[in-house]
């Protein structure tokens, strides 16, 4: 299973919620714009944290079970 780095995820829910990136003042650049909010960095922050403790637990089992 592939996972997305939270970078990107987040960066790619936002640009989903907005409807697509959009070009910045009508800029002819390519590159998008994209807004991250102090909720959008507290939220990546605590996925983070989630797949760390998550990581955490599946090694304590992972050496429980060959103890066993």
């Amino acid at each position: 299973m592939m996972q997305e780095s939270g970078t990107e995820a987040t960066n790619n829910g936002l640009a989903n919620q907005n409807g697509g990136a959009s070009l910045e003042g009508g800029a002819k650049s390519a590159t998008p714009s994209v807004e991250v909010t102090a909720a959008d960095l507290l939220h990546l922050q605590q996925h983070q944290e989630a797949k760390q403790r998550l990581q955490l637990i599946e090694n304590l089992a992972e050496r429980i079970t060959s103890v066993l």
